[in-house]
């Protein structure tokens, strides 16, 4: 009998790439999977894509304000929690993984759980972390905030069977605030390969201008502002700036390329995930511009995986989970927030095609180590 794997998470099917991995690698394992996510108004609230059985809770999306966060969390968990416990009971589930965030989240498993379901918990990001480096952590109402996110962290470290998270240093940020060791497993965000396949035919780049790009969900942290006014010194007659994604931080950008006068930089908008690889491989170099905090620090974007996997040489900010992954062989690292000093590098490979290959090379032999088909072998491990 073929086991019965659910996956929730609080984000969009296939649009939320670790997901999809996730759910494609348990039905070519052969096993039933069900997906509980989010859904847009366009978009069935059942169907079947690839024998994957999704459900979702069609809600509209708000951002930016705090209140509209825990609203759009606290009804999410509550339909997750209704709609795991009615499957549970209809197919009985081998296995129920939880994708963060919110952490809270694992709690809407309570019925399986009891009934001997294990439950593995995905953590995506570190919620403390990020609050504060949305909010901050000055003042009584936020250091409230953060303590209970910490709080519920705890608990949802002793609830889990197991722990999934992206990388070693978040795993020694959790064990260091007490989780378990025996609990984690580290699954690495690299990209899946069907979709992020090289082309055989050597994609010939754009003979007139060097294509820089960048692309994720557009937020300050993530430091468009500083590939920005990166770009600002460059020579625009010989250059462009492909920036793809959507975010709250987007009207400032277009200020600040105004502001700036800055030319031959494009705004695609949200694109969808499995289109992506075609635009990034006519690119000829790939950013990774986080700013430094607490938050982007235990960061290992999947762009800088996506940049590799296609050939595309990058730069990136030096950031202490990039750092402990890549070396200045792979990657090319500049100052965080520096926008001379990144643009001092992006000048440094348009003129050095020697440094781009060299790059190139070596990324990829690392990468062979990080890709998706050895992640995916210690995934579904997790759940054996």
């Amino acid at each position: 009998m073929k086991k019965k794997i659910c996956i929730i998470r609080q984000g969009y099917f296939p649009n939320d790439p670790r997901v999809y991995k996730q759910a494609k690698a348990h039905s070519e394992d052969n096993k039933h999977v069900f997906l509980i996510c989010m859904g847009k108004e366009n978009e069935k609230k059942y169907e079947k894509n690839d024998n994957i059985n999704i459900y979702r809770y069609i809600q509209r999306n708000k951002r930016g304000n705090k209140i509209n966060y825990i609203l759009k969390y606290l009804s999410f968990f509550i339909f997750a929690f209704f709609m795991v416990t009615k499957l549970h009971i209809k197919y009985k589930f081998s296995s129920i993984q939880v994708n963060t965030m919110p952490d809270f989240l694992a709690f809407s498993t309570l019925v399986p759980k009891l009934l001997g379901v294990p439950i593995v918990v995905d953590f995506h990001e570190l919620m403390p972390e990020l609050y504060k480096s949305k909010y901050g952590d000055k003042g009584i109402y936020n250091k409230v905030i953060v303590n209970l996110l910490e709080m519920i962290e705890r608990s949802v470290f002793k609830y889990a069977n197991r722990i999934i998270t992206v990388s070693k240093p978040v795993q020694n940020a959790f064990t260091n605030r007490g989780a378990p060791i025996e609990k984690f497993s580290v699954i690495l965000n690299s990209p899946e390969q069907s979709l992020f396949k090289k082309n055989k035919q050597n994609i010939k780049k754009s003979e007139q201008l060097f294509t820089i790009i960048c692309h994720g969900t557009i937020v300050e942290r993530y430091g468009f502002d500083t590939l920005l006014n990166a770009f600002k010194g460059l020579d625009q007659d010989k250059m462009k700036l492909i920036i793809i994604g959507e975010g709250e931080y987007k009207k400032e950008l277009y200020k600040i390329a105004d502001y700036q006068n800055c030319k031959n930089i494009e705004f695609t908008g949200h694109i969808n995930f499995e289109k992506i690889p075609k635009i990034i491989e006519k690119a000829n170099l790939g950013i990774v511009p986080l700013k430094d905090d607490s938050f982007t620090n235990l960061m290992l974007p999947n762009k800088l995986f996506e940049y590799i996997a296609l050939d595309i040489p990058v730069v990136s900010s030096r950031l202490k989970t990039i750092n402990e992954y890549f070396t200045d062989q792979e990657v090319l690292f500049f100052e965080s927030e520096n926008e001379v000093d990144l643009r001092n590098k992006i000048n440094y490979l348009y003129k050095n095609p020697q440094q781009v290959k060299d790059l190139v090379k070596n990324a990829n032999k690392k990468f062979s180590d990080l890709s998706w088909d050895t992640q995916k072998k210690h995934y579904l491990k997790v759940f054996e």
